[in-house]
């Protein structure tokens, strides 16, 4: 009997029957979640539907397919992730990768992504800014420091000394008629 892993066809004696199992190397191009030589719980006479795969596989196509992990037929036979997002299998369902959210139809990294700094839609690239660790930071020119205006995602540049709606502190606003100098309000 040819076991021929690798080499095509293996035909097995089932009860006066021969059946043809595929080898992995033949029957699929992923070997990790497709089938190979033993999946099938019962051999199956050539043409027959009725063969069944051990768990967790299930048929699919003709083929001992794991859905909790194989991107073409991810939960289901025929159920494909969207490799263009960047999605993987992950116990069955379409979804980014650990640490990776879904902006704009893509597997994004929001703590580096410039687009979705921080998370969908804030735009760090917009503010001529870099997003680090989630957040924007304008890169403002020593001995000005960021600051985030209330409301609003872009930081901007401001000198703490002299800046009235950032004295001494970002967003410590000083009173009416007052004014801010070496970071106190006057």
């Amino acid at each position: 009997m040819n076991q021929g892993f690798g080499r095509g066809p293996s035909a097995v004696g089932t009860g006066g029957r021969t059946a043809v199992l595929l080898s992995c190397a033949v029957a699929c191009f992923a070997c990790s979640t497709r089938s190979a030589p033993g999946d099938l719980a019962g051999a199956a006479d050539i043409g027959d539907d009725s063969a069944t795969c051990l768990a967790p596989r299930v048929l699919c196509n003709g083929t001992c397919t794991d859905i909790t992990s194989d991107l073409l037929n991810c939960g289901a036979c025929t159920a494909p992730c969207d490799a263009a997002t960047g999605e993987i299998c992950l116990a069955g369902k379409c979804s980014c990768p650990a640490g990776l959210s879904v902006c704009a139809g893509k597997c994004v990294d929001t703590q580096v992504a410039q687009r979705h700094c921080g998370g969908c839609g804030n735009d760090c690239e917009a503010c001529g800014g870099t997003c680090m660790g989630g957040q924007c930071f304008a890169g403002c020119p020593a001995p000005k420091i960021q600051c985030r205006p209330p409301g609003q995602y872009c930081p901007v540049c401001v000198a703490l000394w002299t800046d009235s709606h950032n004295c001494g502190a970002c967003g410590f606003v000083c009173p009416a008629g007052a004014e801010c100098s070496e970071g106190r309000c006057q």
